[in-house]
């Protein structure tokens, strides 16, 4: 459906469901062509129902297909999080999940860029 990414890999783990925004997986094909490394996705498309029990946020873009969490570590984040902002992403969260690792999430209508390492936020 997709290059690079699969419906399985996108859909909501609750319930099976793939609602991707298509606009919004234009730009994250062409994030991961320019990217040019395998780009794992932990969490795509949320039903309201799944968002909720997961703790997720009420509105969150996930809810729209608009967003994805990326499991990336290193220097590949920071590559990643500059792409992502040369290809318009709006709204990038870094979460140390692991020394150095990241969790990165993509697409809303503010600009926020926010990254911990070392303990420290960036």
């Amino acid at each position: 459906m997709w290059e690079y990414f699969s419906v399985d890999e996108l859909k909501c783990k609750g319930t099976d469901e793939c609602n991707m925004d298509e606009g919004f997986m234009e730009r994250l094909v062409t994030l991961r062509h320019k990217f040019n490394e395998p780009m794992v996705v932990s969490s795509g498309y949320r039903d309201s129902s799944y968002n909720q029990v997961i703790g997720g946020v009420r509105n969150s873009p996930h809810l729209h297909g608009k967003a994805v969490d990326i499991l990336i570590g290193g220097k590949g984040a920071y590559r990643l999080i500059g792409l992502a902002i040369q290809q318009g992403f709006t709204v990038i969260h870094c979460i140390q999940v692991q020394e150095p690792a990241f969790i990165w999430s993509s697409l809303g209508h503010s600009y926020t860029c926010k990254a911990l390492l070392d303990g420290k936020t960036y």
